[in-house]
């Protein structure tokens, strides 16, 4: 007698952590915010995964901050900013952009969260945001989980000193501001302006 077992699939995928707490300078474009490794225990297409970013907290206005003052950038931003590499954990894989996925042919797979472009420290509220690292399986019904990033913008030196000229609390064109000095000659006592 030969009998065959069918997977269904009754197991979603899991995450190592629910959560990342990440660094990143504001000029690094192409920087590594994190590896992120999943497992599917279930076998075929039911433990084939797919990636995406999304809005943290889904259903949640985008823009507002959370409990912990976090921006909360809608897909616009996630799109420019951001996007998914697979790690090659699993095999298969490829690239994509913030709303775009990512795919891997293996139970066992990771994915690469990168920057996009650069972030703008001065631009960015708090200078923090959040959004979820989504994995979803190719089961009937699809099993999905998530990573919450929580992602902290350093402040480079990238902007250069600006130089205002005031008189009397009124702010001067640069270009006919002239600059006075006081001198003071201790042994004759005079002062002269220059």
């Amino acid at each position: 007698m030969l009998s065959q077992i069918n997977d269904v699939n009754d197991n979603p995928p899991r995450f190592e952590v629910s959560e990342r707490s990440v660094q990143v300078r504001e000029n690094e474009a192409g920087a590594l915010l994190a590896k992120l490794a999943v497992n599917d225990s279930d076998t075929g297409d039911n433990a084939r995964l797919r990636f995406f970013i999304r809005p943290a907290g889904p259903g949640r206005p985008k823009g507002l901050r959370d409990d912990t003052g976090f921006y909360r950038p809608g897909e616009d931003f996630l799109r420019k900013h951001i996007y998914l590499t697979s790690t090659g954990l699993g095999g298969g894989g490829g690239v994509a952009g913030g709303a775009g996925t990512v795919e891997v042919s293996s139970a066992t797979a990771g994915v690469a969260v990168r920057v996009n472009q650069p972030l703008d420290y001065e631009r960015l509220p708090n200078a923090r945001f959040t959004f979820d690292v989504v994995a979803i399986d190719y089961g009937t019904p699809p099993m999905s989980a998530s990573v919450r990033m929580l992602v902290e913008v350093i402040n480079v030196n990238d902007h250069a000193p600006v130089v205002r000229f005031y008189r009397h609390g009124k702010a001067l064109d640069p270009e006919y501001a002239q600059i006075e000095a006081g001198l003071h000659d201790h042994k004759h006592s005079s002062s002269k302006s220059v």
